[in-house]
């Protein structure tokens, strides 16, 4: 049997299997139940979930970010494969005004604590990728923000209840009125 003959074969098995048992997300679609609900879901702990995080942590939301990764920002762990950021860390900017100098400063993200800004981090004009690593690490810890690290979430579907729905890799599902991709 041919590889494509094979993959067909397998195919049809899988439809059919499906057609006849049905399957998880049939019934999710019309489901009432909120396991594991909370009302935003933010998939991604880089810097664009950790923002979020932070605004949703400080205006008392209920909320959780979902980590892939063992830990905040492990895409910056592989990339850029030069391993320099190509932001600029601009630590002097001749002026003495903090937002005009917060505005230079290319790394850093939005927080009230002045110590979790980049140029405390590093003096480097292209900051190394690892640094900013230990930076948004710093960010969620210093900051308390709910993430849940190694979890992949997949099928992420809205229900006829306008509720999402998705699941993680050991088929815990989780419930949320609000979904915000931060990958």
């Amino acid at each position: 049997m041919t590889s494509l003959s094979s993959f067909a074969l397998a195919l049809c098995l899988c439809l059919c299997l499906t057609f006849v048992n049905g399957n998880k997300y049939d019934e999710a679609l019309s489901s009432t139940e909120t396991p594991n609900y909370k009302e935003y879901c933010v998939i991604g702990a880089g810097p664009g979930g950790l923002q979020m995080a932070y605004f949703l942590e400080n205006a008392a939301r209920d909320y959780i970010v979902f980590e892939k990764g063992y830990g905040a920002g492990t895409f910056y762990l592989k990339y850029p494969i030069h391993r320099l950021l190509i932001s600029i860390n601009k630590r002097n900017t001749g002026k003495t005004n903090k937002e005009f100098n917060f505005r230079h400063d290319w790394n850093s993200l939005v927080s009230h604590d002045e110590s979790l800004q980049m140029t405390k981090y590093s003096e480097d004009f292209f900051p190394p990728a690892d640094t900013l690593v230990q930076y948004l690490n710093d960010f969620a810890t210093k900051l308390n923000l709910k993430i849940q690290y190694n979890s992949t979430m997949h099928d992420v579907m809205k229900r006829e209840d306008k509720l999402f729905q998705m699941w993680d890799q050991h088929d815990n599902v989780y419930t949320c009125k609000y979904v915000i991709m931060a990958t």
